[in-house]
C-alpha cells in the first residue's frame, strides 16, 4: 500500500508539471472567434464538468474568456465522447485533470436508492401527449458569469458590461416568456454584486484575477432585480459553493474585502492547505488550471463563511431565491483534510461510513442556510440547488452518479424539507444528447426525478444546445409527467449565452412559451 501510495504521489506531481509547462504557453494570440469556428480537440470527460459544473460547456467550446456570440444553429459544433485517458486540447482551452484523478475503486452507498420505472430508456417521445402551456410553471433560465463579461486583452471586441448589458438580457429573457433568472453572483470567492463579505469579482473590470476588489462603478444584481421585477420575472442568485478560487495563481492579497483565499489561510489555527480538500494520498488539492475546491468538513471557515454569504446576500438584496451550484465534493478521492478527519475521529475512507458522513456535511451547509437565511424571511424566497445529473446510473447510461462520486445527497434533501427546489442539470452525460435515443435518456430520468419530488419542486435542466425538436419534446414531456405525477411543471434553461448561440429567442417564445405563465411560490413556506 505504501508503494501505492508513492506511485500515485508521483503521478501527481508530473501531471502537475504537465499543467505549469502548458498553462504557461503563451496565449496572446487569442481572438474573438465565430461560434462556427469554435470546433474544439476537447471531448466530454466527466471530470471536467465535475471540476467546472456548468461552465464546463464554455471550456468544451472554447467560450472561457467571451460571450457567444449569435449564429446560426447550424454551425453548431459535434461534440464527441471521449474513450478515456487526459484531455487534451490547445492553450487557450487548457484542462488537464490534475487533482480530479479517479484512482480508488467505487464506493458503495449505505443508502437503497431505487429507480422510478423500469430502467430500459425509450427511443422515442412520440407518444408523449401534448401539453398546453401550464398557468404557473417554472420557466428558469441560469446566467454564468461568461454569458455577458469579457476579457479586455483576449478580444478586441471586449467592451466592460454595463446597466445596458444587463437590461439587453432581460429584454431578450422577457420576450422569450422567461419568469425565473438564475444569476451568477459567486464565482469563486468573489462577487457580482456590492461587497459584502467578499471582493468585486475582476471580469467585472475586464481582467481574469488583476482588478480583483475593484469596484466597477455600478452594481449588476441590484440594476437586474430592477429591470426583472418590472417585467414580473423572479431573481434568484445562482451561487456557486465550494468553488474557492481557479487559475494556477492566487488571488491578489489586500483586498477589501480580504479574499477567502487569504483569509482562510491566515486564521488562527490555520494554514496554506488546512481548508482545502485533500486526496486520498493526503496530498491538499493545488492550484490548478480550474478550480481550487474549499472542504466541506471544514466547519469553522468554510462553513461557516459560506452561510454567512449566502446570508448577507438574503438579507441585503430583495432577492426571489438563493440558488446553489456546486454544492458537493470535488471527486470521489476527496476529501483527507486535518479538519475533517479531526472531526470523524479516524483516518478517511476507513469504512462506508465515512462516505455517509461527507454527504452530512453538505446536507448540513444546505440546511443551515434554509433554516437560517430563508425561513426566518418569512417572506417567498426560494432556496433551489443545481444538483448532479442523478443519485445513481440505475439505467447504465454511462455517467457516475452524484450520490456515491460527490457526496451530493439530492433525493435526501427533499425529503427532509431542507430545500424548497432542485434543478438537476440533465445535460452534460452524453446519453442526453439530441435526438430521439437522448429525448428517450433524458425523459426518462426526469420521471424518476418527478417521482421523487417529496412535495417539493424539481425543475429538471434541459441544455439549449440541441436541435429544438429535442427541446420542444423535452419541455412537453415534462409538463405531461407533472400532471401525472402531482409535480409542480417547471424546468430550466441553460443557458442564456448557449440560447443566444443557437438564436432560439423566437423559438421560446412562438412555441413553448407562447402563453405567459406565473413562476410557482412555495405554499409551505411561513
Amino acid at each position: 500500500m505504501r508503494a501505492l501510495r508513492m506511485l500515485l504521489g508521483a503521478v501527481f506531481f508530473v501531471a502537475f508539471a504537465l499543467n505549469l509547462f502548458a498553462w504557461s504557453l503563451p496565449q496572446s494570440g487569442a481572438k474573438c472567434t465565430p461560434f462556427d469556428q469554435r470546433v474544439t480537440a476537447m471531448p466530454f470527460d466527466e471530470q471536467l464538468w465535475a471540476a467546472l459544473g456548468h461552465e464546463a460547456w464554455y471550456v468544451e467550446h472554447g467560450y472561457g474568456n467571451t460571450p457567444p456570440v449569435h449564429l446560426s444553429a447550424t454551425t453548431q459544433p459535434a461534440l464527441t465522447v471521449s474513450t478515456g485517458g487526459w484531455i487534451t486540447s490547445n492553450a487557450n482551452q487548457l484542462y488537464l485533470p490534475v487533482v480530479f484523478q479517479d484512482r480508488l475503486p467505487r464506493l458503495t452507498p449505505t443508502a437503497t436508492l431505487t429507480p422510478g420505472l423500469t430502467p430500459t430508456p425509450s427511443a422515442t417521445a412520440t407518444s408523449i401527449p401534448i401539453v398546453p402551456p401550464p398557468e404557473i410553471e417554472a420557466r428558469a433560465i441560469w446566467v454564468t458569469r461568461f454569458d455577458w463579461t469579457c476579457i479586455l486583452t483576449e478580444s478586441p471586441d471586449c467592451q466592460l458590461p454595463g446597466p445596458q448589458t444587463i437590461q439587453r438580457m432581460v429584454d431578450n429573457i422577457d420576450s422569450a416568456g422567461f419568469n425565473i433568472i438564475l444569476f451568477q453572483v459567486r464565482g469563486q470567492g468573489d462577487a457580482y454584486y456590492t461587497p459584502g463579505l467578499e471582493p468585486w469579482a475582476a471580469r467585472l473590470t475586464g481582467t481574469y484575477t488583476a482588478t480583483l476588489g475593484q469596484d466597477p462603478g455600478w452594481d449588476p444584481l441590484a440594476t437586474l432585480i430592477d429591470a426583472a421585477h418590472a417585467r414580473d420575472i423572479q431573481v434568484h442568485a445562482y451561487f456557486n459553493v465550494y468553488s474557492a478560487w481557479s487559475g494556477t495563481s492566487a488571488p491578489p492579497d489586500g483586498t477589501t474585502p480580504l479574499h477567502p483565499f487569504w483569509a482562510w489561510s491566515r486564521a488562527p489555527g490555520s494554514s496554506w492547505s488546512y481548508w482545502r480538500q485533500w486526496n486520498a494520498n493526503y496530498q491538499p488539492m493545488l492550484l490548478n488550471a480550474n478550480y481550487l475546491w474549499a472542504s466541506p468538513g471544514n466547519d469553522w471557515l468554510v462553513e461557516d463563511h459560506i452561510v454567512a454569504a449566502a446570508l448577507d446576500l438574503l438579507h441585503r438584496y430583495d432577492l426571489d431565491g438563493l440558488h446553489l451550484d456546486l454544492v458537493r465534493y470535488a471527486g470521489m478521492e476527496y476529501s483527507c483534510d486535518p479538519r475533517s478527519e479531526e472531526r470523524w475521529g479516524a483516518p478517511c475512507f476507513t469504512n462506508g461510513d465515512y462516505a455517509d458522513w461527507q454527504r452530512a456535511q453538505v446536507t448540513r451547509l444546505v440546511s443551515r442556510v434554509y433554516h437560517e437565511g430563508i425561513l426566518p424571511l418569512g417572506r417567498r424566497a426560494l432556496l433551489s440547488a443545481a444538483v448532479w445529473w442523478f443519485p445513481q446510473d440505475l439505467w447504465g447510461m454511462g455517467c457516475s452518479g452524484g450520490y456515491d462520486r460527490y457526496y451530493q445527497d439530492s433525493h435526501g434533501w427533499l425529503s427532509a424539507g431542507v430545500i424548497d427546489a432542485e434543478m438537476p442539470m440533465l445535460y452534460g452525460c452524453p446519453a442526453f444528447g439530441s435526438g430521439p435515443v437522448g429525448d428517450g435518456n433524458w425523459i426518462m430520468v426526469m420521471r424518476d426525478w418527478l417521482n421523487h419530488h417529496a412535495d417539493r419542486y424539481v425543475f429538471p435542466g434541459i441544455s439549449a444546445d440541441l436541435d429544438w425538436s429535442s427541446i420542444e419534446a423535452r419541455i412537453n414531456a415534462e409538463r405531461a409527467e407533472a400532471v401525472s405525477s402531482g409535480a409542480m411543471p417547471g424546468h430550466a434553461i441553460f443557458s442564456y449565452g448557449v440560447i443566444q448561440a443557437r438564436d432560439y429567442w423566437t423559438a421560446f417564445a412562438s412555441g413553448p412559451y407562447r402563453q405567459r405563465a406565473a413562476a410557482p411560490t412555495p405554499a409551505w413556506h411561513p
